[in-house]
């Protein structure tokens, strides 16, 4: 009986110190990334972007907490003509990640991504700008003008 007290008592020891390892470890990664973190926001070169999962979801929050010429980020571009109004009527850059993203600039490289913010560097951003042409705009307000046309008709 004792010794199966032992093997319980020593397999519970073992459970703990395996928790208290990892837990190690992971304490180790966040203080690496606290330190990359602080390394990119004292840096003159990045630049840190409000994120939002999606605009259709939090449209009140655009026109609540984002001032007129800012830029942000966004998970899943809306190209919905009230978003893209907004955006346009606030002056509001809206970068994202993905590829297919025709209304929006696209990055090709981020730093840093939570859930409220993303830090990329001032050059992905020139080149995200650089890679929208004028006909691109052009042709992206005539669009918006002609759908708003069709909803008033």
């Amino acid at each position: 009986m004792l010794q199966e007290q032992a093997r319980k008592l020593n397999a519970k020891t073992e459970m703990q110190q395996r928790t208290i390892d990892e837990l190690n470890w992971c304490l180790k990664d966040l203080n690496s990334k606290h330190l990359k973190l602080i390394e990119l926001v004292s840096s003159e070169k990045s630049i840190i972007l409000p994120a939002f999962k999606s605009f259709g979801l939090e449209g009140k929050r655009i026109k609540e907490e984002i001032t007129e010429g800012s830029m942000v980020f966004v998970d899943e571009p809306a190209d919905s003509p009230e978003v893209l109004e907004l955006l346009a009527k606030k002056s509001i850059k809206a970068f994202t990640l993905s590829k297919g993203a025709k209304k929006h600039f696209v990055l090709d490289r981020v730093l840093f991504k939570d859930k409220k913010i993303v830090i990329t560097d001032k050059e992905a951003i020139k080149r995200a700008i650089e890679s929208k042409t004028e006909t691109d705009i052009s042709q992206l307000l005539s669009e918006y003008k002609n759908s708003r046309k069709s909803k008033q008709e």
